[in-house]
């Protein structure tokens, strides 16, 4: 992809955005008029109300954008569609790169709805079912 989202709400190659335009999103996947992108940095560590409540508050605020945690669907498309070059690109754009560790999805785990679908990043990957009361780390995906 290589695009970002300004905070002006606005997609651009990185290389050439505006002077005065500030990166703070990363675009990870487009189909049609809709897609998805994350934001440059964690939320930081926390459980999963919490990381959806920071997720859902995250700004600047988008026209026909909503701040969300991704569900694992959304985290499926990103990961697989983008696959190393996702995890370890955020550096080059002025963000943090994705941390060896687990993320949360806003993914309820169907046969029991105390735990939450997380996708581990360490390097053998996965779907795993987490407490909710577990602290992990949040990254807030911008949907449109």
């Amino acid at each position: 992809m290589g695009q970002i989202i300004g905070n002006d709400g606005r997609n651009y190659d990185y290389a050439t955005k505006p002077s005065g335009v500030i990166a703070v999103a990363k675009i990870c996947g487009v189909n049609g008029e809709h897609g998805l992108a994350l934001a440059l940095t964690d939320e930081g560590q926390m459980n999963w109300s919490s990381a959806k409540a920071a997720c859902e508050a995250h700004t600047p605020a988008f026209t026909n954008g909503t701040w969300k945690l991704a569900t694992h669907d959304e985290w499926d498309y990103i990961i697989y569609t983008i696959n190393d070059v996702f995890r370890d690109g955020f550096s080059s754009i002025g963000g943090t790169n994705m941390q060896s560790d687990v993320y949360w999805s806003s993914t309820e785990t169907p046969s029991n709805t105390d735990f939450v679908d997380c996708w581990d990043f360490n390097s053998s990957g996965g779907w795993n079912p987490v407490d909710k009361n577990a602290n992990f780390y949040a990254r807030a995906c911008l949907a449109w």
